[in-house]
Parts: structure tokens; sequence; C-alpha cells
């Protein structure tokens, strides 16, 4: 079975850039997440799956099913979580840190982009399963449009950081 889960150099990554105690806000939710609320991170999930719902009890969830939206130009996927109930749930949130690891990559994450002002500009944007083609794509279009470089960890899996307005440290 494939791990899915974030690689130990992206929660590395997290734990050098990100302070402990801090609100971390994870689209999608997994072992990953459990593993960064043991290291004393705040974890909230969006989640759509019924299944994953309650699955690790040190997280936060928002269950947010996905819905219908009209395809992004230039991408393939037409849904995305319920943004009402993202929206409404994370609106006076304070997160100092967005995991992108959901929906599912067959569902696809490119409707992000359609509701990017929702969330926060001025926080790390942590992107998981960029050796995928359309994950790496979104994770483009989120550099691009925040004007931010997106640094690409390659490892078995590859992930990368966008965060404006703040150098990446990498040591």
């Amino acid at each position: 079975m494939e791990d899915w889960s974030l690689l130990p150099n992206c929660h590395a990554w997290i734990v050098r850039n990100i302070p402990a105690g801090a609100t971390i806000l994870s689209l999608g939710s997994g072992e990953g997440d459990a593993r960064l609320s043991a290291a004393g991170y705040h974890m909230v999930c969006v989640e759509h799956s019924l299944e994953w719902l309650g699955r690790y009890p040190s997280i936060a969830y928002i269950h947010a099913p996905l819905k219908w939206h009209k395809p992004i130009a230039g991408y393939d996927h037409c849904s995305w979580y319920d943004a009402e109930i993202v929206n409404k749930a994370i609106k006076n949130l304070d997160y100092a840190a967005i995991i992108m690891d959901g929906p599912p990559g067959a569902e696809g994450r490119s409707g992000f982009l359609k509701y990017i002002d929702m969330f926060k500009h001025n926080v790390p944007f942590i992107f998981d399963d960029l050796h995928r083609q359309a994950e790496r794509k979104l994770a483009n279009s989120v550099a691009a449009r925040l004007n931010s470089p997106l640094v690409i960890y390659i490892e078995s899996k590859h992930w990368g950081v966008v965060w404006k307005d703040k150098e990446i440290q990498w040591k």
C-alpha cells in the first residue's frame, strides 16, 4: 500500500519553520496530521470523507463534502470541498500554515484556485504530492497568483512550499 502521509523531511520543515503550538489548517487529513498534532500543533483538517472524520481524536475536523463546481480553465476537475462550509469554519481561525493534501488526487485540488481568497495569503502553503502533474500545476498556479516562489523538495514523493513575503529556510 502506498504511504500517502507527509514525508519526514516535510514534517521536519514544518517543525523548523512553524512555532510549536500554532494552528495548522490542513486540506485533507491523515497520519501526517496526527504526527504534527503529537508534535504540539493544533491541527484543523478539512475532510470530505465520513470514513476519515474522527479517525485521529487529537485533530479538529471540518466536515465539508465535495461539491460540484465549474472546472477552472486548464484543469479537468469539477469538485472541491463545499466552499460555504469551509469559509464559515475558517473565517475567524488564526492559522500559521496551510497543508494542501486534499481532496484526493482523483477528485482534484484545482478548486482551491477558485476559492483562494478565503484563505490567508501570508502563511506558508505546503503542497504534498508534487510528483503528480496536476498537483504541481496547482502549486505553480498558487505561486503565480501570490507572486511568490514555489520551492520544491524532491524525495520519493515531491512536496513544496509557497510562502509570500517570507524567505523559506531549508537548513
